[in-house]
């Protein structure tokens, strides 16, 4: 009769290259690295979210409408809080329904 030891699962996760204390280690590494291709070589979706944030884009041009007017009809579905639909109003002065399907975000509104 053969009895063959089977490794614990955090050995097999790790290929036994690190022990189960070492993960976050190589975790914290993998980030540093992510972090540094994105300064080294920056794909396009890295340029525009850098450029998004120069500019500030969630203030700014997420609110920039041209068509929008006070005789505007705007819908927002997914509300969430009902931030964006609170700062178009306060923009445009226009008429916004409002449909959000959590009923626990939707109490916020």
């Amino acid at each position: 009769m053969v009895i063959t030891k089977i490794p614990p699962k955090r050995e097999i996760i790790m290929n036994n290259l690190f022990m189960y204390k070492d993960i976050n280690v190589f975790k914290k590494l993998n980030k540093g690295f992510k972090l540094l291709r994105r300064v080294i070589c920056p794909t396009t979706i890295d340029k525009n979210i850098h450029m998004w944030h120069n500019i500030d884009g969630d203030r700014t041009l997420r609110l920039n409408y041209d068509m929008l007017d006070e005789k505007s009809i705007v819908l927002d579905i997914g509300g969430y809080k009902g931030d964006w639909a609170s700062s178009i109003f306060s923009k445009y002065c226009c008429t916004i329904h409002v449909f959000e399907p959590v009923s626990y975000f939707a109490e916020f509104l």
